[in-house]
């Protein structure tokens, strides 16, 4: 058993980027930083699968202390610093999507950052009804995709040179309408009609007055339909998402003079 604590002044840890998204066979740094008033403290590296508990993947102190179990020998490593502790993964893998806890001990604080694998393959379809728009400052915009099928969907923002950034996410058969935690501007609906006896679904997302900031490259995601309790999957999926299929929609925002 294994309690954690919350930090106190002398002793914090901060995770700027609690949602990363990257795409498979990249590398991506998940960062971590803390603050301690302990001559010897040491940091760890856990992950958490699905339907699993946290696994122990390595361990750093700043006296060059290491070690990293030997399923994480390969493709991890963290190099701690007087006051960070990134952990890189290289060569992504699909797997990788987790939700990884960064610990300091003696005092067992832990914060927590969600690594999302994008890989395009088979199944589920979806596809993009426009790949470019274009809006004014200040106007609403709507861009859409249409699926075969789904359990959730997720959009995805990309601005130039960044990594993927998690917008929101909404359960097919649970809600028909979520707005963004991210930015209160952005929210997603879907909608369904029937065009020749042949059932069409939609998943919007609706931006309202648009910033010359919102000109990127918004991709839309979806994990396929599974079997069971689509509620109690949702709860158990809230911090690993793995989407096996995704588009994109490029959108520019213009200035008006």
């Amino acid at each position: 058993l294994r309690l954690y604590s919350k930090a106190t002044k002398e002793i914090k840890l901060d995770q700027p980027d609690p949602h990363i998204a990257e795409f498979e066979g990249r590398s991506v740094t998940l960062q971590c930083k803390y603050k301690t008033t302990s001559p010897q403290p040491e940091l760890f590296w856990y992950i958490q699968k699905e339907n699993h508990f946290p696994k122990y993947m390595l361990k750093r102190n700043k006296y060059g202390g290491e070690d990293n179990d030997a399923q994480f020998q390969e493709r991890f490593d963290s190099n701690v610093s007087s006051d960070s502790v990134p952990l890189t993964i290289k060569n992504l893998h699909v797997s990788d999507s987790a939700v990884y806890y960064c610990v300091l001990q003696p005092t067992h604080c832990m914060y927590m950052t969600n690594l999302h694998i994008f890989t395009l393959c088979f199944g589920d379809e979806i596809t993009p009804e426009s790949t470019e728009e274009s809006a004014a400052v200040g106007s609403n915009v709507t861009l859409s995709c249409s699926y075969s099928s789904a359990q959730s969907l997720q959009w995805y923002r990309q601005s130039p040179g960044s990594a993927p950034q998690f917008l929101v996410l909404i359960i097919e058969g649970v809600k028909e309408t979520e707005t963004s935690d991210v930015d209160p501007r952005f929210s997603t609906k879907l909608r369904k009609k029937t065009q020749s006896t042949k059932e069409i679904k939609r998943v919007d997302l609706m931006i309202s007055s648009a910033a010359v900031s919102d000109s990127a490259l918004y991709y839309c995601a979806l994990r396929p339909t599974v079997t069971g309790n689509t509620r109690t999957l949702y709860k158990n999926l809230t911090q690993m998402m793995v989407y096996n299929q995704f588009v994109s929609i490029n959108l520019l925002v213009i200035y008006c003079t």
